[in-house]
């Protein structure tokens, strides 16, 4: 391009009446209220470049392309002509501040000119050369798809490059000739045009050099991984000083390639005229050469950049390569190891069974160190010694006829595998990395992301099974990661699908007994203390000492309610009944795996703690516990604290837990399990829970927490996940900080992790809460449109198509919802539903309100429920039930996207069936077994999957399980909805958030950690893939979703500033950062100081300095009417009411 501004002839059409030029007969001008003067918006030399470019394609669309015979659409002409005219108003408002050439500069103005004319050319300049870079390189790699975007992409950027030369050609022929651009002949239009043609040839140059050094810089060598792990260790790191020379050299030659492509442009521009090279000026061509080379370094420094770092990066690629095949060695080991143990179990079980059929002694028989004084036969020891097995686990002694029972010892029988590992160094970080590093891990990653460290340092099989249990009682794989998980056995996972089956059964239950209050949907509700005490009294009915007398609990429930509702409540009863039963038989299966049982109790209530009651007079629920219940003191302090704490009292801890491993005594069942034999139908009366269907809602809530604990980390004290841990200690793969870490997070997921044990923490944290309460309140109310960016992400997970198809979900979700929300229903009524609901119910999301923890988390960084009601009214917006909306929206989708796959599973393309392969790995399924899922559901998942004889289906699967389909199909469906509604667990975020002391710090926080750990993880996974991937369609979706969620981002802060009466130009970076923090611009004076420290302290000293100002009792009660506000009206009747107050 030209870099010196043109002598602007006057413009000949300045009064010529446009509008004529419309008759009668002719369409509308589509453009004709498009204020195209709008898009002049100052007069700097960067406005000056877009008004140029405007000017130069609307002159070529409107003027010179159908003046050489180019029959353009007249739309398209009619919008030339006016960006043509649009372009030029613009560019008479600028005024260079340099005049002249580059030869009329002092030294000391020369940047300033430099940079000037940068910007005068910086719109064509950026487009043709991002473009055509980006267009060639999309050509030179990946699928047909993406060359034949990369060739549009060049096409116009080419189009766009010609246009802009073809307007500076005229100018100059015409300059040459002494002619205005209007008179130029036909010819001498064919003369520049062929001009422009070959200067956008030239265009080409530099761009196609970029195109080919990206691509090459970084690429792995197409090496053995022998060759690969040899260069790593025997070629060093490139220091900074080699990088920055590589890095000026790529500069240099991108200035000079620009330099001289500018020169040989004007060159060429000026060959074509009437006067030929006679017409060069030296002081435009140096200035040509000159902002040219300038402009070529400043644009070619992220491919400087890219070159310069091509050596470093490429040995982190080699690295991953090395790593990668280093963990499918040891996934291999750990599957030869835990197949060995397996067999060795099953011999060693034979072994046992011949062992007690051959010496008759029975299972109890209890022996000594040679076995005490029972005797046996030479023939009897002879059997034995005759058994089949090369492990057999005996203590043979046949001195006296004596024989020892086996032993088990898995170490002894089993050898560990020991893979041949590349074991490749990670490259040293300097310390603007280190400490990137440190505060990645303890600020901004996942608590569970250390286990990746912990991997690398497993050597051999054993190690990396111990390392596969710790993991996947923690966490599952994440979407996209391309890793293989099996059957889910997260304790979140587990704990949602047992909600989703036992729980929320319950509540459907428990939600047609309540009485609902009109207008506040079903908050608020109560069910009677006749019906109450009916139901309690009715579940009694087989118990020898229950807590009412069934007759006379009838007859109060016979005046409330008539016979029919009455045989209707019966029905409930045992429906409730079944469900704590079916309870008892999960449990028990679970607890018997790790030789524990369950008591059992005939004609079974929960008794719940009443938690108020207990804080009142903790010392005497503390004496009854030890006197009445019988537990130990040291069980029964723990107990109290959990009650004190508002934390399950059933819940063992880690600091429990490592304390009874050391004991002889050990700790024993859970109160939990005591619970169901009637161990604490003796506590005292006063600390009873008299509401009958809470007490059981609770027990449920205990129990499911209890069952995914148990198969998540061990029925016996947390064995599995204990042991686990003790493997990789003993073997020196993790040290104490990483073992407190592992048993920080269980003590997380349990909600216990860092509770307070004194009375003066517990005041604190409760401050803590209710100042949490407050600044929630204050500056939640705009939350909902903030959130307005969630949706945009459906389209990216489970397709734009299969968004759009669950819109009938959303709409029935939502006009069901919203009469949910004005009225719950009536008592003895099952409450209207929807699918949308009932998906979600299904999934294990908690319906009720005092039991949904997801936006308390999110926003206050703990269990609130003053704000769990806050969230659900119109203060609020209702974000409760647009997040619920979000998530029925994302579960839709997703369920569109499952069926659709299983539709077209035999007639998918390569690329499909292996991103439909990874998508299965990743959650435990392969293809068979998601055929025969779609078999047992008749090949319509959709239909099925709220029924319950679909969900239980039992079949086995690829690696010869017997699973169900619940199993399987519930946490896929789970893990789309929560890749978009995000959802803080112990494991999504830093540990430290899980902290209470440290609510304050955390509160709003959670989302923008969560949306940087898994949906910007997920898109940087799917536009850079670590390993070579065929997903265009993907990469697009991810395109798509990003630019929906910016935009959606602007709209959103656009509204709340018009709630608040707030005009403030909002700059691309705040915009783009509401995406990840859509509370950005909430807080004021606070700013992003107060973000960091928290809204807690800042709002504090914004209302300390309000206390002691110059009126600091209007200002205080002013801002506490305002507090008030905004929890009943919300921000928009706060705003209504205190205007700019």
């Amino acid at each position: 391009m030209a870099t010196r501004k043109e002598e602007e002839e006057e413009n000949p059409f300045a009064d010529f009446d446009f509008g004529a030029l419309n008759s009668a007969g002719e369409e509308k001008d589509p453009f004709a209220d498009f204020d195209f003067s709008s898009l002049n918006t100052d007069s700097s030399a960067l406005s000056y470049s877009f008004d140029r470019a405007m000017r130069a394609a609307g002159r070529g669309m409107s003027d010179l392309l159908p003046r050489m015979d180019v029959n353009l659409p007249l739309n398209v002409q009619e919008y030339g002509k006016n960006l043509n005219q649009a372009g030029y108003e613009g560019m008479q408002q600028y005024t260079p501040e340099y005049d002249g050439g580059i030869f009329d500069q002092n030294m000391a103005d020369m940047p300033g000119f430099i940079g000037e004319k940068l910007a005068e050319n910086a719109t064509a300049s950026a487009i043709t050369m991002f473009g055509l870079t980006l267009g060639q390189n999309l050509m030179m790699k990946g699928p047909g798809a993406s060359k034949l975007i990369g060739a549009g992409i060049t096409a116009a950027a080419g189009g766009f490059s010609y246009l802009m030369l073809l307007d500076e050609a005229v100018e100059s022929h015409a300059a040459a000739a002494k002619k205005n651009v209007s008179d130029l002949s036909e010819s001498e239009l064919g003369r520049a045009s062929w001009t422009a043609i070959q200067n956008a040839g030239l265009d080409f140059v530099l761009p196609n050099v970029w195109a080919r050094s990206l691509n090459r810089a970084g690429l792995p060598a197409k090496k053995s991984l022998k060759e690969l792990a040899e260069n790593l260790t025997s070629k060093d790191k490139e220091k900074i000083g080699a990088m920055l020379y590589k890095g000026a050299k790529q500069t240099a030659r991108s200035a000079g390639l620009e330099g001289a492509t500018e020169t040989a442009q004007q060159v060429n521009t000026m060959r074509t005229s009437v006067l030929g090279l006679e017409g060069l000026d030296k002081n435009d061509l140096a200035t040509d050469f000159v902002v040219g080379a300038a402009g070529g370094g400043v644009y070619g420094s992220p491919v400087a950049a890219r070159v310069a770092t091509d050596v470093n990066r490429g040995r982190k690629a080699d690295k991953l390569l090395l790593d990668f095949d280093d963990v499918q060695k040891k996934l291999a080991a750990a599957g030869k190891y835990d197949e060995n143990v397996a067999s060795y179990e099953k011999e060693y079980n034979n072994l046992v069974k011949d062992f007690y059929k051959i010496t008759m002694t029975g299972k109890k028989t209890e022996y000594g160190p040679l076995v005490g004084n029972k005797k046996f036969t030479i023939d009897q020891i002879k059997s034995v010694d005759a058994l089949k097995g090369t492990n057999k686990p005996f203590n043979l002694n046949t001195v006296q006829g004596t024989l020892a029972p086996p032993k088990k010892d898995i170490d002894a029988n089993v050898a560990d595998i020991i893979p041949k590992l590349w074991n490749a160094k990670e490259d040293a970080k300097g310390v603007l990395g280190n400490l990137k590093e440190v505060i990645s891990n303890v600020a901004l990653r996942k608590s569970t992301d250390q286990l990746k460290d912990v991997r690398t340092k497993t050597q051999t099989g054993k190690q990396m099974s111990a390392w596969m249990q710790i993991e996947s009682s923690v966490t599952d794989k994440e979407t996209g990661s391309g890793e293989t998980q099996g059957v889910s056995k997260s304790f979140e996972t587990l704990r949602h699908k047992f909600i989703g089956n036992h729980v929320n059964k319950f509540e459907k239950i428990k939600n047609k007994w309540t009485r609902h209050v009109v207008l506040s949907g079903e908050m608020f509700g109560n069910v009677r203390p006749a019906i109450n005490k009916y139901i309690a009294a009715k579940l009694e009915e087989g118990n020898k000492t229950p807590l009412y007398n069934l007759a006379d609990a009838e007859k109060e429930v016979r005046k409330v309610l008539s016979r029919k509702k009455k045989k209707e409540l019966d029905v409930s009863i045992k429906e409730i009944a079944k469900i704590q039963e079916d309870i008892y038989k999960a449990l028990s299966k679970s607890l018997g795996v790790d030789g524990l049982k369950l008591g059992h109790q005939k004609g079974y209530l929960t008794r719940g703690i009443d938690f108020k009651a207990v804080k009142k007079n903790p010392d005497k629920f503390l004496e009854t516990l030890i006197k009445d219940v019988g537990l130990p003191p040291a069980v029964a302090q723990q107990v109290l604290q959990n009650v004190l704490n508002d934390v399950d009292p059933n819940v063992f801890t880690s600091e429990q837990i490592k304390a009874g491993v050391d004991q002889v005594e050990g700790l024993g069942v859970s109160s939990f399990e005591k619970s169901r034999d009637g161990a604490w139908d003796s506590l005292d009366v006063e600390f009873r829970n008299k509401d009958t269907l809470d007490s059981i809602e609770r027990y449920l809530f205990s129990a499911v927490t209890r069952m995914a604990s148990v198969e998540a980390f061990g029925g016996d004290r947390a064995n599995i996940y204990n042991d686990s841990i003790n493997t990789l200690k003993e073997s020196g793969v993790l040290d104490d900080a990483g073992t407190e870490k592992l048993w920080g997070l269980y003590d997380a997921y349990h909600n216990v992790y860092k509770r307070p044990k004194t009375p003066e923490m517990r005041v604190a944290i409760q401050a803590m809460k209710g100042l949490s309460t407050v600044t929630s309140i204050s500056y939640l109310g705009l939350a909902t449109i903030s959130s307005w960016t969630e949706p945009m992400w459906i389209g990216q997970r489970a397709g734009w198509y299969n968004m759009l198809k669950a819109s009938p979900v959303i709409a029935g979700y939502a006009l069901k919802g919203m009469a949910r929300s004005i009225y719950g229903g009536r008592e003895g009524q099952d409450a209207t539903s929807s699918f949308g609901r009932d998906l979600l119910r299904v999934m294990g999301m908690a319906m009720n309100p005092a039991m949904s923890e997801r936006i308390d988390k999110l926003m206050a960084g703990d269990r609130n429920i003053a704000l769990n009601y806050f969230f659900r009214s119109p203060g609020a917006m209702f974000l409760t039930q647009y997040t619920n909306a979000v998530r029925v929206w994302t579960a839709a989708a997703g369920l569109n996207m499952i069926q659709d796959q299983l539709n077209s599973i035999n007639r998918l393309n390569k690329t499909d069936k292996s991103l439909l392969m990874q998508e299965l790995r990743e959650n435990g399924l392969s293809l068979d077994d998601f055929k025969q899922v779609g078999a047992l559901a008749n090949n319509d998942i959709k239909k099925a999957i709220l029924e319950d004889s679909f969900l239980d289906s039992k079949f086995t699967n690829s690696k010869g399980n017997e699973i169900s389909v619940r199993d399987v199909i519930i946490p896929w469906m789970r893990k789309i909805t929560t890749d978009v509604a995000l959802e803080p667990t112990a494991g999504n975020r830093p540990l430290w958030m899980s902290r209470p002391d440290m609510m304050l710090l955390a509160q709003l926080k959670s989302f923008p950690i969560l949306f940087g750990n898994t949906i910007a993880r997920r898109l940087n996974a799917k536009m850079n893939p670590q390993f070579c991937s065929p997903d265009f369609v993907g990469k697009m979706a991810a395109v798509s979703s990003i630019s929906a969620a910016i935009g959606m981002a602007a709209l959103a802060m656009a509204v709340k500033d018009a709630i608040k009466g707030v005009e403030e130009d909002r700059g691309a970076i705040e915009i783009i950062s509401a995406v990840g923090i859509p509370l950005v611009g909430e807080f004021s004076d606070a700013k992003v100081a107060g973000y960091i420290a928290g809204p807690g302290p800042a709002y504090v000293d914004s209302f300390i300095k309000k206390l002691l100002g110059d009126a600091p009792i209007g200002d205080t009660s002013e801002e506490i009417f305002k507090i008030l506000l905004n929890a009943t009206t919300g921000r928009i009747g706060s705003e209504a009411f205190l205007g700019d107050r």
